[in-house]
């Protein structure tokens, strides 16, 4: 039976986090092109964070009619502008400069705009399977027994780090109170207790 064996939840509250901001910032870009009265966003919210300008240019093309009149002399809109530099509202290039720092925001499948195109939507499915992707799921005992060692390692290595180094003279002193007895192509080794090592080193712990 496949039973879940292993969550990263540090992972799990950051990725939440950095999915929250993202969804805050791209509803902030999408409000502010709509303030614009540029009419409906008619491209995703990934083209317009990453092609503002371009995205901007587009749409004053689209609302500026079909013929613009200088003088005696008729000039289409889409001529024009392309003759034109077009500065982008600095509000807009704020929002959208937002957007770019957030991490999720550069996997475009994880958001869409609401039918009305007033709100961003956040794809909740992928949202879960990116939130999720450190889980590891387990089928036999002898995997559990596997997972259960590489877990036990790591937090006694952790704790062995945090609370060995800090001691005087730990870097020069002392030497590791292990035998290396055994040695793999993985860094993964075999040890033995050296007992006169680990004596020195509990006689200089308080």
């Amino acid at each position: 039976m496949k039973e879940l064996a292993y969550r990263n939840e540090n992972y799990e509250k950051q990725i939440e986090q950095e999915l929250a901001s993202a969804l805050d910032a791209s509803n902030r870009l999408l409000h502010c092109w709509l303030s614009l009265d540029l009419g409906a966003l008619n491209t995703t919210l990934f083209e317009l964070a990453y092609r503002t300008p371009a995205v901007y240019k587009e749409a004053v093309q689209r609302v500026s009619g079909d013929v613009v009149s200088l003088g005696r002399y008729a000039i289409r809109p889409g001529v024009l502008l392309d003759l034109l530099e077009i500065p982008i509202p600095n509000e807009l290039y704020l929002a959208a400069k937002q957007v770019k720092l957030q991490t999720q925001c550069g996997h475009p499948e994880l958001w869409s705009i609401s039918p009305d195109g007033k709100t961003v939507i956040l794809n909740q499915e992928l949202a879960d399977q990116l939130i999720h992707a450190n889980d590891i799921w387990i089928t036999s005992k002898r995997q559990r027994e596997f997972l259960d060692h590489c877990i036990a390692f790591q937090e006694s290595s952790n704790w062995l780090y945090d609370n060995l180094l800090p001691l005087p003279g730990m870097m020069t002193k002392f030497g590791p109170p292990f035998a290396l007895i055994a040695r793999s192509s993985m860094q993964i080794n075999k040890y033995e207790i050296d007992p006169i090592q680990l004596n020195v080193l509990i006689q200089s712990i308080e």
